[in-house]
């Protein structure tokens, strides 16, 4: 993982932040994955309950 884009800087380390040379910062890429992790899980789940409602036909003729 790169760290483009250092945030803002942290109170203090802790697993949120990336060590830099100045001080630990937030990482965007970090808390982007943490959140992309939390929607796929969420659409993983989704999928596997089959919660997913059947569309109604369409009685528009074939063409």
């Amino acid at each position: 993982m790169t760290h483009d884009h250092p945030g803002r800087l942290a109170a203090g380390p802790n697993w949120l932040t990336v060590a830099y040379p100045d001080g630990p910062r937030y990482d965007l890429g970090v808390l982007e994955a943490l959140f992309l992790t939390a929607i796929c899980a969420a659409f993983f789940l989704r999928a596997r309950r089959g919660s997913r409602k059947q569309l109604p036909r369409s009685r528009a003729p074939a063409a």
